[in-house]
């Protein structure tokens, strides 16, 4: 018999994942059984309902790292700390929304590794429309049910039951090795800002983001806005004479026009070499929500349209930010509104809320070539891709941390009602985590 003390960390860290199989689907669902749907009401997603179960879950993950030998802090951090930040909305505020920070030291000389994840999910509605109750997680055959289960407690749970793995097989690291949870990915992505304003740095950073097991190196800035047009109230159902002569216009109608331009800027985008990325797709402009109107026989004096759109890492300012684009928008907004009689005489107003910065890593770094190594060890074949949308990974890569997102699930599974992950993609994730840390951590970083 083999003495498996005698052989190779990685070998016995391995020995203990498949020694306890159930591990990681019973982790993942005490994280799913915990309502952390985002509490706060924001101007994108309209009243929040009373769940911010956050704090109890991250209790639960702090006394499952310290019973592993972890250093670990939970706070909730000062607003006054990332006000100006330019992802920071007015209001914001983590009262019984801690943010976690644990570090199991190496034994010295080895590079360190940061594992991260977010556990605020987005909301149920409509609740009616799900088989099960979001918030019992349920296996069935291969399927984890849960909210959250993809989006990323799953994820978190494979990092956790890796670490785990690591500190009951005796396996020895060098570098330290670094857990750290967030609330707001879904809403602000203000959590890993936070962390990151009185946390530790770590030499790489793994975010196990739903990603079909690709390896996600770039990601797209997303900016927020609205648009405001204004209107001259009148009777619905009375024709009406020009404006320039006192009659009635139509705000929702001045909208369309702005839709119009966005449409025409968008597909202008698509055929510009410097709106083209290897591993993102071309940028959009997307309306999202729209009000106008007081009373249904009457013309709307005003209309607002919220808008969502993208950017490459290539055209972000220095930073990562979006100001290039908040520019290039406007002005192409500005010279629709001039061609327009009633819109030149009352401009379209432009009000951006938020930017979510484009970030991406080089695609040749050590971290990375040690995390596809992983992922083919247990048989997954990975690519470098890019991400479509944004993640806290590019709050790290801003930050100067090489930072990769790579986890179990589909991101077309985030956010949908019946929300699943595999078990098997959950137990595959946890090891290939754990051939990650015991590699890059493992030994004394070469000179």
């Amino acid at each position: 018999m083999n003495d498996l003390h005698a052989e190779p960390d990685a070998v016995r860290v391995l020995a203990a994942l498949e020694a306890t199989p159930d591990r990681v689907v019973e982790i993942t669902s005490e994280l799913v059984r915990r309502d952390t749907a985002y509490a706060r009401d924001t101007p994108y997603a309209g009243p929040a309902a009373p769940h911010g179960q956050e704090a109890d879950a991250q209790a639960w993950i702090g006394a499952f790292l310290e019973r592993l030998g972890f250093d670990v802090q939970i706070w909730e951090p000062d607003p006054a700390e990332v006000a100006g930040h330019p992802m920071y909305p007015d209001g914001l505020t983590w009262e019984g929304r801690p943010v976690l920070a644990a570090v199991k030291r190496g034994s010295g000389g080895g590079r360190s590794l940061i594992l991260n994840g977010h556990l605020d999910t987005v909301r149920c509605e409509p609740l009616e429309r799900w088989t099960r109750d979001p918030w019992t997680p349920t296996v069935e055959g291969d399927r984890l049910y849960g909210r959250g289960s993809c989006d990323m407690k799953g994820g978190i749970a494979a990092a956790l039951a890796a670490a785990e793995a690591i500190v009951q097989s005796g396996a020895e690291l060098a570098g330290d090795l670094h857990v750290q949870i967030a609330p707001d990915e879904e809403t602000t992505g203000m959590g890993v800002v936070a962390l990151l304003r009185r946390g530790e740095r770590a030499d790489a950073c793994l975010v196990p983001e739903p990603s079909s097991f690709q390896v996600y190196a770039a990601y797209r800035g997303i900016l927020y806005g609205n648009v405001t047009v204004a209107g001259l109230p009148g009777h619905a159902e009375i024709p009406q004479a020009h404006h320039s002569l006192g009659g009635g216009v139509n705000a929702i109608d001045q909208m369309r026009k702005v839709m119009d331009a966005f449409d025409a800027l968008s597909e202008e985008w698509q055929g510009r070499p410097d709106k083209q990325h290897p591993l993102l797709s071309t940028p959009r402009i997307f309306p999202t929500r729209i009000a106008g109107g007081e009373f249904i026989a009457s013309l709307p004096g005003a209309c607002t349209m919220d808008f969502d759109l993208t950017y490459l890492p290539g055209e972000a300012e220095e930073g990562g930010w979006g100001g290039n684009v908040r520019r290039e928008v406007e002005e192409h907004l500005a010279r629709a509104a001039a061609a327009d009689p009633w819109l030149r005489e009352h401009p379209p107003v432009v009000t951006w809320t938020q930017d979510y910065p484009a970030a991406e890593t080089p695609l040749d770094t050590a971290f990375g070539g040690v995390l596809c190594d992983a992922s083919a060890a247990q048989g997954v074949e990975s690519a470098i891709d890019g991400f479509d949308t944004w993640a806290d990974a590019g709050t790290y890569l801003l930050d100067g941390i090489p930072a990769y997102c790579y986890g179990p699930g589909a991101i077309e599974r985030a956010h949908m009602i019946d929300e699943w992950v595999s078990v098997d993609e959950l137990r595959t994730c946890a090891a290939v985590i754990a051939r990650v840390v015991t590699d890059w951590c493992g030994a004394p970083a070469a000179d």
